[in-house]
């Protein structure tokens, strides 16, 4: 299995986070809860092998 790629946040007004904002024509992302811009990092998830 390959890692997924997911983009992960925190808002700076309301102070949410999450994952995969919203993202503007400007290449912005927003927060879903206030709308203001948020500070996004990319991250890898691995999914967790079973058999260990």
């Amino acid at each position: 299995m390959e890692a997924e790629k997911v983009i992960a946040y925190t808002c700076q007004g309301c102070g949410s986070r999450g994952v995969n904002p919203s993202k503007t024509k400007k290449g912005n992302y927003l927060c879903p809860e206030c709308g203001n811009q948020v500070e996004a990092s990319e991250k890898r998830v691995v999914p967790k092998k079973k058999d260990k």
